[in-house]
């Protein structure tokens, strides 16, 4: 019974763990989203340079996948 409680705890330590980065990483790209939408560089707004917003979807796919929206 004992060992039945230990895993079951960590598993919800881990889903605890998980929630926590997938709220860090929302945040984490909102922030970066804002920024680049007042940062300028070379004359026009960073996010609409390419490498940026190739960034941005590639970002935006992973959230997705690892937050299931």
């Amino acid at each position: 019974m004992r060992l039945a409680a230990y895993a079951s705890m960590l598993k919800l330590d881990m889903l605890g763990l998980l929630s926590i980065a997938a709220g860090a990483l929302d945040r984490g790209q909102a922030l970066a989203r804002d920024y680049a939408g007042i940062r300028k560089q070379g004359g026009k707004v960073i996010g609409e340079h390419p490498a940026v917003s190739t960034c941005s979807v590639t970002w935006r796919s992973l959230a997705t996948r690892l937050t299931w929206r």
